[in-house]
């Protein structure tokens, strides 16, 4: 393919991703109903008084309860466009589809690197464009596709990294892979498993190696240790975020399901579905959905007025209690939080939807089998499969979440372009091996 050629199809897969995801906001009408979550408060807080705090079981007060680059940006729309007006969250699912297009950009990016194949690389591209959990994804003022953008963009980075030995691309994969952590703290356990496995790259003369450890080191200092030493002066403790315990409990309680949401009874599909159709559901019997939901009173009471890190402590020695009890139960339910992490949180009420579960259900499968292949043909892919190790070793300790599905699932869709690549030259291979055996014999 020419280099012309090239870039229209770019051109053409992030048009097409920007339509398809502002075609669903429109859709949807998700301005209405954004769903900022969490990110809301704390966008009102810094814009109100610039302090980053949350409420919370009766308390009100410095927050690490998640990190600040999306609350900072949902800040600065609110102060543009009014605080949450319908043309602000209009605004801030508009950036999420500018994400999302840039995404399938950056995949197919990645395949052409990975694989030298254009064609693959162009069909991968466009199937994250109109990937539809990709493009639901960027229907809520949440950071879900700017994070999945940033570790695309570092798995982009690394490839260009093996590739080139300039100081360039590892710049980028540093900065992309500490702005990946300071949005996704999980993200931190790939910054330390790419770290231990820089020493030993065969690819890098012994300077650049070391060359890039400083660099990844500093990108990580600049962009990682302000909020984390932040964090110690409010809680007096060195932390990304005040929900790790809280994670963890939520794999190790009584109601534990391997995900951060509770048993889908056809109770609670049929309320939470009801609660999706009801325009008004002001008066409506919330449903328990989520871990959270069933705590006792006695365990509400103990939360009641204390401080994010006190509260983290509190979850900590809950989950602590149980696992000492009940350990043989959480190794049990290990295969359903990686499989939920792999494929779908069939507990979560939108896994029944077809425009879930069937692109979900495709995206594990081939990564699956495309993982393998690509092994096979030593493809360069092991930064890859560190993020999907770490994905798996995190849901493992605490739950998994539909968050870490749609940070991996455009990976997931490279990784299976990449083994049809594999599969594709194999088959070209022993064409033209057999093509000369017949010319020799002749």
């Amino acid at each position: 393919m020419s280099a012309a050629g090239w870039r229209r199809w770019m051109a053409l897969i992030i048009l097409l991703a920007l339509t398809a995801r502002l075609g669903a906001i429109f859709t949807l009408k998700r301005w209405d109903s954004a769903t900022p979550g969490i990110n809301r408060q704390l966008a009102l807080g810094l814009l109100d008084n610039g302090s980053f705090t949350f409420r919370e079981h009766g308390y009100f007060g410095p927050s690490s309860i998640t990190t600040p680059p999306y609350p900072v940006v949902l800040a600065a729309i609110f102060r543009v466009f009014g605080p949450e007006t319908p043309t602000a969250y209009f605004a801030a699912l508009a950036l999420n589809a500018i994400f999302g297009a840039l995404c399938a950009a950056v995949i197919a990016k990645l395949v052409q690197r990975l694989t030298q194949h254009a064609t693959l690389a162009v069909v991968a591209g466009l199937l994250v464009a109109v990937w539809p959990p990709q493009i639901f994804a960027a229907t809520f003022a949440q950071p879900m596709a700017l994070a999945t953008l940033c570790v695309a963009t570092t798995c982009l980075f690394w490839v260009r990294s093996l590739q080139n030995h300039s100081l360039l691309p590892w710049i980028g994969f540093s900065l992309a892979a500490a702005l990946a952590a300071l949005i996704e703290p999980p993200f931190l356990l790939v910054i330390l498993l790419a770290a231990g496995i820089t020493p030993f790259i065969r690819n890098w003369p012994a300077d650049v190696r070391v060359r890039n450890m400083a660099v990844l080191l500093l990108a990580c200092v600049l962009l990682l240790l302000p909020w984390i030493a932040r964090n110690h002066a409010v809680h007096q403790q060195w932390l990304m975020t005040t929900t790790f315990w809280e994670r963890v409990w939520a794999g190790a309680n009584p109601n534990a399901t391997g995900s951060d949401r509770l048993r889908l009874t056809p109770e609670r599909h049929a309320a939470a579905k009801l609660l999706i159709e009801t325009d008004d559901s002001s008066d409506l019997v919330r449903a328990p959905m989520m871990q959270i939901d069933p705590l006792s009173p006695a365990q509400r009471s103990a939360l009641r007025d204390l401080p994010e890190a006190q509260r983290e402590s509190l979850f900590r020695k809950w989950a602590s209690e149980w696992l000492t009890v009940h350990g043989g139960v959480w190794l049990g339910q290990l295969p359903a939080r990686l499989i939920k992490v792999w494929w779908i949180d069939y507990d979560h009420p939108m896994s029944r939807n077809p425009l879930a579960l069937i692109p979900r259900s495709l995206a594990a499968l081939l990564g699956l089998v495309g993982l393998l292949t690509a092994f096979r043909a030593r493809l360069p892919i092991g930064f890859l499969t560190l993020v999907f190790i770490a994905t798996l070793i995190f849901a493992g300790a605490t739950v998994a979440s539909v968050k870490q599905m749609v940070l991996i699932e455009p990976l997931q869709i490279a990784i299976a372009c990449a083994g049809v690549a594999a599969i594709v030259r194999t088959r070209a291979n022993r064409a033209a091996a057999s093509s000369k055996l017949a010319e020799a014999a002749a």
